[in-house]
C-alpha cells in the first residue's frame, strides 16, 4: 500500500483542467428501438500526457497523440457490459474512458485515474 497521498496535489486548481464528462446510458423507446441517452456535466480534472507504460495496457493500434491520462475526483467507467463508456470532452475532441488503474486509488481517497483514447470522428 502506498503512503504518500497526492490528493492534495490532485485538487490544487494550477493542477487542474475544465472538461465536460458525458455519461452515455441506453433505454428503449415507445416502439421498443435501442436509444441512447447522453447527460452532460462539466467538472476539473488533471489531463496528462500518457506514458509508455500505460500506453501498453491499451489494445492495439493505439497512438501516444490520441491518448490522454485523467485524474479526477470521482468515478470514472469504462465499457461495461450492459453499460457505455464516459465520454470526456477536452480541447475540443471527445475522449473515450478505455480503462482504469484499479490501483490509483491507494494514492488518494476518491480519485480515478483513467486512460482516454480520443474517439474517431467517422464513428
Amino acid at each position: 500500500m502506498a503512503r504518500i497521498d497526492v490528493s492534495d496535489i490532485l485538487a490544487d486548481p494550477d493542477f487542474l483542467d475544465s472538461l465536460t464528462l458525458i455519461r452515455r446510458s441506453s433505454s428503449v423507446n415507445e416502439y421498443g428501438e435501442h436509444v441512447m441517452t447522453e447527460s452532460s456535466c462539466c467538472i476539473r480534472a488533471s489531463v496528462q500526457s500518457v506514458g509508455t507504460e500505460d500506453l501498453q495496457r491499451l489494445p492495439e493500434g493505439a497512438r501516444l497523440q490520441d491518448v490522454i491520462t485523467v485524474y479526477y475526483r470521482g468515478e470514472l467507467m469504462p465499457e461495461r457490459k450492459n453499460g457505455y463508456a464516459d465520454v470526456l470532452v477536452w480541447g475540443g475532441k471527445r475522449y473515450q474512458v478505455a480503462g482504469i488503474d484499479e490501483n490509483f486509488i491507494n494514492f488518494g481517497r476518491g480519485f480515478t485515474k483513467a486512460m482516454c483514447r480520443m474517439e474517431d470522428a467517422n464513428a
